[in-house]
Order: structure tokens, then C-alpha cells, then sequence
């Protein structure tokens, strides 16, 4: 009886959560937050002038994967948060050791601009809190970054074209 009582109070409750999700998804505010985590970023350990980041800043698809047998392709995509630092997520797609297809979700952050012109950035975990690697590109005549990823004992040679600045 008691069991009964609680399974009734909690499938009502379940009916207004439905109600409420039902609301939210057909609602035509175009706006979605989340409160699950700091609402600004963290600052970067190097900030790039806004001048000299503004070339970096774009959509870009893996070309020449061929550095790597595994290595099938992959999308990048750079930009400024909030507070004007770059960061960057990229997706890579492979094939593990049993052939099967896999796909890298990575981060990039803590962009700095080196000697010639060479861009280099911190690769990160999908949730920034584990350092994997590090990226280091130089962007060519027709805006295309080329260089290489570090990923653990990895090092990939990687040819970005630029499809659309930001």
C-alpha cells in the first residue's frame, strides 16, 4: 500500500516534469541556458590581440590525413569567448586498433603566437580538464592553418582549410 501511494505521487510528478519539458521545447523563445557551471570561462594563460587572432578565427576541415593510417578526417572550428580569448574544438575522426571508427572530441585553449608567425595551443579533454597534447599551425597564404597535433606520444601533421571566418 505504502509503495502504491509513492509510485502514484511520483508518476504525477512525472506528468508535471513532462508538462514542463513539453513547454520548454515548444516554446518559441529561442533561448536556452543551462546553470550547471561557471557562466564565464576561465581566463587563458596567454591572450592574443584581437588583431592578430581575427585571421586565426573560422571553420576549418582536415585535409591530407594521410599522416596517419587511422586518421580519416576532421573538423576545427576557432573563435573568441565571451571574455576575448581564442579556444577551439576540434573533431577528429579514426579507426582504433580493431579497425573500428572512432571519433576524438578535443579542446584547444591557451592559444599563443610564437616566433614566425607560428600559432600553438593546449589540446584538451572534451570537458577542459585533462591536458592531452598541443597544436602548432602556421595559417598559409589562403588562410588554411598547417602544422602539427601532439596527442600523448602522437604527433599528427595536419593541413586545416579554411571554409569560413568568423
Amino acid at each position: 500500500m505504502v509503495i502504491t501511494a509513492w509510485v502514484r505521487a511520483w508518476a504525477g510528478r512525472f506528468r508535471y516534469l513532462a508538462a514542463a519539458l513539453v513547454l520548454l521545447v515548444f516554446s518559441d523563445s529561442g533561448h536556452v541556458s543551462a546553470t550547471t557551471g561557471a557562466t564565464t570561462p576561465t581566463p587563458a594563460h596567454y591572450k592574443v590581440a584581437l588583431n592578430l587572432a581575427q585571421p586565426f578565427r573560422g571553420q576549418y576541415s582536415l585535409l591530407h590525413p594521410a599522416s596517419s593510417p587511422r586518421l580519416i578526417s576532421g573538423s576545427l572550428a576557432i573563435d573568441l569567448n565571451q571574455i576575448d580569448y581564442l579556444f577551439g574544438i576540434t573533431e577528429l575522426y579514426s579507426y582504433d586498433s580493431q579497425g573500428r571508427r572512432t571519433t576524438i572530441l578535443v579542446g584547444l585553449y591557451n592559444f599563443h603566437l610564437a616566433a614566425h608567425g607560428r600559432m600553438l595551443a593546449t589540446v584538451y579533454n572534451s570537458t577542459d580538464t585533462v591536458t592531452l597534447g598541443s597544436m602548432s599551425v602556421m595559417q598559409n597564404a589562403g588562410g588554411d592553418l598547417v602544422g602539427q597535433i601532439t596527442l600523448g606520444r602522437q604527433i599528427y601533421a595536419v593541413h586545416w582549410r579554411k571554409n569560413h571566418s568568423l
